[in-house]
Order: structure tokens, then C-alpha cells, then sequence
């Protein structure tokens, strides 16, 4: 008999969040936020805004660390930024 099959987190061949965030630094800041939310076509002021901010478990606006980022790519499956992008429409519903 096979055994049921664990969920895993997602493994992104490149690691999305070290894209995004400064070299040397350990979360993005707020102007690589900025930055991550223009790349997948967000507006700031859009309320979908707030629940990504949610799904990644984000305490502080100013700043998203990599367990938080990982949060999101894992609700989406995404293993790359255009996949986080063509994840938003599901995200409205």
C-alpha cells in the first residue's frame, strides 16, 4: 500500500525573495515592497494589497522577511513572480 503523499512547500528553482531584496540585507524594506508590488501589478492603495499583506502573516508594513514572503508563494504555489502575479485574480474571488 503507497503512503499518502506530505504536502511540501514550494522550492522556487531561484528563490523570489532574494531578487527582490537588497544583497547583504535580510527583508525587503519598504521601497522594495513598493517595488514587489508594481512587479506583480498591484496598486498600494488596491484592498487586495491588504490581504497579501495578510496571507504573508505581515506585522509590520515597512518590512516582509522571508518566512513571511514564503507564506504567500506557498498559498499560490508560485515558484516564480510571474506566477504570484497570474495568482492575484484567484485571490479576489
Amino acid at each position: 500500500m503507497r503512503k499518502a503523499a506530505q504536502s511540501q512547500p514550494v522550492q522556487a528553482k531561484t528563490n523570489i525573495f532574494d531578487t527582490l531584496k537588497p544583497q547583504g540585507q535580510a527583508e525587503m524594506g519598504i521601497d522594495e515592497i513598493v517595488s514587489f508590488m508594481e512587479k506583480i501589478q498591484v496598486e498600494l492603495n488596491d484592498p487586495i494589497g491588504g490581504y497579501i499583506f495578510f496571507l504573508m502573516k505581515v506585522t509590520d508594513s515597512t518590512q516582509i522577511t522571508k518566512e513571511q514572503f514564503d507564506n504567500l508563494v506557498n498559498h499560490l504555489n508560485a515558484k516564480t513572480l510571474d506566477d504570484i502575479k497570474k495568482g492575484i485574480p484567484k485571490l479576489r474571488k
